[in-house]
């Protein structure tokens, strides 16, 4: 289902940054940019969150992206040496898999705050593989590129189209 668009707007940009896992249920992420707002789309196929906000009323956007420490690359590396011997066994695999995914994990946050509103109007982020949103904490697995490219270019595309 698309994202209705007023009569002189049009998307500018679209960032697919990430996909849900909760149980069997799968959600796609994604932010959209229009020449009238920034919208925030979370989706699957028994439920849609939607986050917008007019571009004529944004007061700060803020993003943050980091990745995983020295001490957390090793303590992955070792969880992964010691579950080879294991990885016969079930629980073998799941330290494989822990460690892989800790290794490759980091954090970004974007907050666009609007004026006169102390909280932010759209706020998204992972933390060590965990997706923030209101609902709670559930797994995620972001593009890192796409992520990049919406810290690189947002500042810029709102400069340009407010």
């Amino acid at each position: 289902m698309a994202i209705t668009m007023a009569n002189d707007e049009h998307i500018v940009k679209t960032w697919a940054y990430g996909r849900v896992k909760s149980g069997h249920q799968k959600t796609s992420a994604e932010i959209l940019f229009t020449n009238k707002r920034i919208i925030s789309v979370s989706e699957s196929k028994s439920a849609r969150d939607i986050d917008e906000v007019p571009l004529d009323t944004v007061n700060t956007i803020s993003f943050h992206k980091s990745g995983c420490s020295p001490l957390a690359k090793v303590l992955s590396i070792l969880e992964i040496i010691v579950g080879v011997p294991f990885s016969v066994l079930i629980f073998g695999i799941f330290m494989i898999m822990d460690g892989v995914r800790r290794i490759k994990s980091g954090e970004f946050s974007l907050d666009i705050t609007t004026k006169g509103m102390p909280d932010p109007a759209i706020s998204i982020g992972l933390q060590r593989g965990k997706l923030q949103k209101k609902a709670g904490k559930i797994k995620v697995w972001i593009d890192k590129n796409v992520v990049d490219e919406i810290g690189n270019e947002i500042g810029a595309l709102y400069l340009s189209n407010r």
